[in-house]
């Protein structure tokens, strides 16, 4: 009986050991585990970048001239006077840079219809001077007592003088009265200089 009971305190102490030892292993490993994921580096997210499909307007930090006359500085001034001219189909402009020391210096083309966006992106932030405008004009022709041939767009108070009546096609809508009475297309430039706001026919 002794024996078996040293055998039954023996394999107590025995499996005390064993669990003392196991559960000392198990958390050792669990710190080991801790101490790994502590370790790792997570990999930063970038951040999400929105592609915008809409451009960026530019400032109006320029000036615009008209027939000598200063405008706002911003093209939409620019717009509305242009727009004010009635009967301008598609035209030419031509913008032509201010300087203090000469009349006009290099000249500008921006072609098409007029747009806001456009001018802005042919001005960029400078300043410039309308010289002249090349289109097709819608309007009426009159002749003045003084003998003068003047174009005038309609709705508009506003007269161009003639400057080439000499010009074939106008020479030849001369020839046809009847064409005179009434409103009609004309091709050509009208100049807005020191003797005044003048009318070329092509």
């Amino acid at each position: 009986m002794k024996q078996i009971h040293k055998l039954y305190v023996l394999f107590l102490m025995l499996s005390c050991i064993a669990f003392s030892t196991d559960s000392r292993v198990r958390k050792r490993r669990a710190k080991k585990r801790k101490q790994k994921k502590a370790t790792i580096v997570q990999p930063a997210k970038k951040p999400v970048v929105k592609k915008h499909s809409v451009k960026k307007q530019q400032e109006c930090l320029y000036k615009l001239w008209i027939a000598g006359v200063e405008c706002r500085v911003c093209a939409k001034a620019a717009a509305v006077a242009l727009k004010g001219i009635r009967g301008l189909k598609e035209p030419q402009y031509h913008w032509v840079e201010n300087d203090c020391n000469k009349s006009y210096g290099a000249m500008k083309h921006l072609q098409q219809k007029l747009n806001i966006e456009a001018i802005e992106t042919a001005l960029l932030q400078q300043k410039f001077n309308l010289k002249a405008i090349t289109g097709n004009f819608y309007g009426t022709v009159k002749q003045h007592a003084n003998g003068k041939w003047f174009f005038k767009f309609l709705n508009d108070k506003r007269e161009f003088l003639i400057a080439n009546t000499k010009n074939p096609a106008f020479l030849l809508l001369k020839r046809k009265k009847t064409l005179l009475k009434r409103p009609l297309s004309l091709i050509g430039t009208i100049y807005f200089d020191q003797d005044g706001q003048r009318f070329f026919i092509s």
